[in-house]
């Protein structure tokens, strides 16, 4: 009977583990902010839309202000992921801007 027992302790351990492993991610308790360089750029779906491309990926900020919204603009910035969200565009990975700036050339 012990050996169940142990067995069970462990299991149920385990599963609590788990649990609060997913619960820290829903939560937003881990950091999802970064930082990057990126150049802005326009795709012409869904009636137009804009993406940021940045170390490979695009991206698509649900919240690129109206005077960074010129195709080659290279701009450096702050984002996180906007997993509360979705897009009819579907160009990239959903960010929310905390910052944004050009680059000079």
């Amino acid at each position: 009977m012990t050996k169940s027992w142990s067995s069970h302790r462990r299991s149920r351990l385990l599963f609590g583990l788990v649990g609060l492993a997913v619960l820290v991610g829903a939560c937003g308790l881990t950091d999802p902010a970064f930082d990057a360089d990126g150049v802005v750029r326009f795709v012409d779906v869904e009636g137009g839309c804009w993406g940021i491309d940045s170390a490979g990926q695009r991206l698509e900020p649900i919240n690129l202000p109206e005077r960074f919204r010129v195709d080659g603009l290279r701009v450096s910035f702050q984002a996180e992921d906007a997993a509360d969200v979705a897009s009819i565009c579907q160009i990239g990975r959903l960010v929310r801007l905390t910052e944004i700036d050009t680059i000079a050339p």
